[in-house]
């Protein structure tokens, strides 16, 4: 879905799911996609795994997170290539249990089409 909301320069990105502690996907204004969801009501750092279908896989370390993690804007290139994207959440201290779900699949049928819209006069102000 491509959001332009009141207020905002520009539209994101977003693939959000109503079931109870799922992560929500979004790409925004600056072509960087993100992981939302309540992680923790404390900062936590956290260990993100992903892996675009066979075409790429990655890991980094999230410092203080809350409620969202900003991955490599780099990974919107193997993204809009790729049809699956998995991703795990861990909380680096194992004696923090995060709050929303710690694995997670993104269907990316459809990503192309919507990350061009995000470049079209209507989304940029």
């Amino acid at each position: 879905m491509v959001i332009k909301e009141p207020g905002r320069k520009a539209c994101y990105l977003k693939q959000g799911y109503t079931k109870e502690k799922m992560m929500d996907l979004t790409v925004d204004e600056s072509g960087s996609p993100c992981l939302w969801a309540p992680f923790s009501s404390e900062p936590v750092d956290v260990q993100v795994d992903y892996q675009v279908g066979d075409i790429t896989k990655g890991r980094i370390l999230a410092k203080e997170v809350t409620n969202g993690i900003r991955l490599p804007q780099e990974l919107v290139h193997f993204m809009r290539r790729g049809f699956v994207m998995q991703v795990e959440v861990k909380s680096v201290d194992p004696d923090v249990d995060l709050g929303s779900v710690k694995e997670q699949e993104f269907s990316l049928l459809g990503f192309i089409a919507a990350t061009e819209v995000l470049n079209t006069d209507a989304c940029q102000e």
